[in-house]
């Protein structure tokens, strides 16, 4: 018993806190998840051992990290079973106490899990992409945007997404900014989207067609003569600046470019701004003297950013709260209970 009390005592407390306050300092001051041969340049051959050797290149996830917080969570435990009796439920201020250590207790706890059990992912989808949820597929079918007339950027947009349980189809669904949806415990979040383009494109060097077809943003393909056209950007609606700087707009399709990246083994390779207005082509010539580009016809599309998350340690980290909450309101309450 005697050992069970200096387990859930306030000294080992604040001293595993002291530990872990210094230890985090540590962390900070030591740069985290680079190469063995980094903390070698950096700290010299040595300390640059003795820092990968002993995990400290990736201090919170390291063993004696982890260890300390084990023993932290053990301590908060013994508090908490150390200070219940019934009859502290008589006692306001050791009620108040009770419940404030069960609260941290309960919050640690739900940080731990969190730590290891949390689910976090970005996705950036296409038309009808899957992501898999346990027994349950989240398909998304189509992005809608609508704008502000005044400033062209967007007002809302969402994405409309069908939910299947062993391939059949159970709910249709919007994901809209600040409004997710729950499909088996996963909150998925409207996160952002992207502008892409798929592009049928003429590309002529020295007069002569090189390459002529479709190609879409990302994909590259290689033309006559050993050359590789690679559409690196698309932007839908651009600004050139005083000094001659392209810079994005807004996403509505209105003066829209793409960034070409031209290369030929390793002598060549450069990048272009080639605009769907002809008329800023020509502006251009005297930047693009060996190469003539022209867009036949542009089709724009979207992909969406979806934000997958579960996390099962939140039930834990809210009961904490509602402790924490009932004992500071125990605690201030004028009378006895």
């Amino acid at each position: 018993m005697k050992y069970f009390r200096n387990i859930g005592s306030l000294k080992t407390t604040f001293f595993l806190l002291l530990v872990l306050a210094a230890v985090s300092m540590l962390g900070t001051l030591i740069v985290q998840d680079k190469p063995a041969d980094f903390y070698s340049h950096v700290y010299g051959e040595y300390w640059g051992r003795v820092i990968f050797l002993t995990e400290l290149d990736n201090l919170y996830n390291g063993i004696f990290y982890q260890t300390l917080l084990v023993l932290l969570g053990i301590n908060l435990a013994a508090c908490m079973i150390g200070s219940f009796q019934w009859k502290i439920f008589k006692n306001r201020k050791k009620c108040a106490l009770f419940l404030l250590h069960a609260s941290v207790f309960f919050i640690f706890i739900g940080g731990a899990i969190s730590k290891f059990k949390r689910h976090s992912a970005h996705y950036k989808l296409l038309a009808n992409d899957k992501i898999k949820l346990n027994e349950t597929d989240l398909i998304f079918k189509r992005f809608n945007i609508n704008f502000h007339s005044d400033t062209d950027q967007p007002a809302e947009y969402r994405s409309e997404v069908e939910v299947l349980k062993a391939g059949k189809l159970k709910q249709e669904k919007i994901i809209r900014v600040n409004h997710p949806i729950t499909v088996d415990g996963y909150q998925c979040y409207q996160s952002g989207f992207e502008s892409l383009a798929d592009v049928d494109l003429s590309v002529k060097h020295m007069g002569k067609l090189i390459w002529q077809g479709k190609l879409r943003q990302g994909e590259s393909v290689q033309g006559e003569h050993g050359f590789i056209i690679e559409i690196e950007k698309f932007a839908p609606d651009v600004l050139i600046t005083g000094e001659g700087k392209i810079l994005s707009n807004s996403y509505k399709i209105k003066n829209a470019a793409l960034l070409v990246r031209i290369s030929k083994n390793e002598i060549f390779n450069d990048a272009y701004w080639v605009f769907l207005d002809e008329q800023m082509n020509k502006a251009q010539e005297d930047q693009i003297q060996m190469f003539d580009f022209k867009i036949n016809r542009l089709d724009v599309f979207y992909s969406t950013i979806l934000h997958v998350v579960k996390d099962p340690g939140l039930p834990f980290v809210w009961a904490g709260f509602f402790l924490l909450l009932s004992g500071m309101t125990i605690f201030l309450l004028r009378r006895e209970i």
